[in-house]
């Protein structure tokens, strides 16, 4: 059962290339220093791009705060020829994602 975030929590906020773009990737973090939801922004404001984007955040984070694991994500993802690059932006996130999964836990 999802479980409502506290207004303040902790959060980072990393840079992200992908196919030439930069993103800004927030994650944010329950008390326990597990990841709960994720964030982006691209470069064009008001976009179908930024759309997609905040519709994939939501669905990424429903997923996390309903006990999917973080470092599992990427398996499911598409690569891309023999190098194994990302098939898409979201592909790349979910690595970021999974890189990030914890922090230390938020002191009480």
């Amino acid at each position: 059962m999802r479980r409502r975030l506290p207004d303040r929590r902790r959060s980072i906020s990393l840079d992200l290339e992908y196919d030439g773009t930069q993103y800004n990737i927030g994650l944010g973090y329950d008390a326990a220093g597990r990841i709960h939801e994720i964030f982006a922004r691209g470069p064009k404001t008001g976009s179908t791009m930024e759309g997609l984007l905040d519709d994939i955040c939501i669905t990424l984070s429903l997923g996390l705060q309903h006990g999917v694991d973080p470092v599992a994500l990427p398996k499911s993802m598409g690569r891309l020829g023999r190098e194994g690059q990302r098939a898409s932006v979201v592909g790349a996130m979910v690595d970021l994602v999974a890189s990030n999964a914890e922090i230390q836990a938020v002191p009480r």
